[in-house]
């Protein structure tokens, strides 16, 4: 068992699942918080709590919700279309604060290149990085794909790349 941290999630390996669990840095907005109250105290300037606390509380939102929003995109996505060439979802935890994926067997960019998803996905982004797709049931899937269940996140669906 491991654990890799991305951008918004840790995803904890286990010998048959991925468990994706959305970031929570509270301890980031705390640090923010203190260092703007630190600096406003040494400045000796007027003190507004308001000013403070805004910069600190749209840091933690914005850092705490994406995890959450990616977690039940994916939960959604797959719910919705149980589209074949994603991971499955095997459960929703906790409103989507964690998700359950079978895990699948790393490939290379190749792999992905001569997979049926080459003609899916065309964008350079996605063969760049092979570790958004993986093998499962003997077939490339991708693992990532919450931007697919919520276009804010990122790319477009498949469907409309043509």
């Amino acid at each position: 068992m491991f654990i890799k941290a991305g951008a918004t999630r840790f995803v904890v390996f286990t010998p048959k699942y991925a468990i994706k669990i959305a970031r929570i840095p509270i301890f980031l907005a705390l640090i923010s918080f203190v260092r703007s109250l630190h600096r406003k105290v040494r400045s000796k300037s007027p003190f507004r709590f308001s000013r403070i606390g805004v910069h600190a509380s749209v840091l933690g939102r914005n850092m705490f919700g994406r995890g959450l929003q990616a977690n039940r995109a994916e939960a959604a996505y797959w719910e919705k279309t149980k589209d074949a060439n994603c991971i499955p979802v095997v459960k929703v935890l906790l409103w989507g604060w964690i998700i359950i994926q079978p895990r699948a067997q790393k490939v290379t960019r190749q792999d992905v290149l001569y997979s049926n998803l080459c003609d899916r996905m065309m964008t350079d982004l996605e063969f760049k990085n092979p570790k958004q797709f993986g093998r499962f049931d003997g077939r490339i899937v991708i693992l990532d794909y919450a931007s697919l269940g919520d276009p804010t996140l990122g790319a477009v669906a498949p469907d409309q790349l043509a």
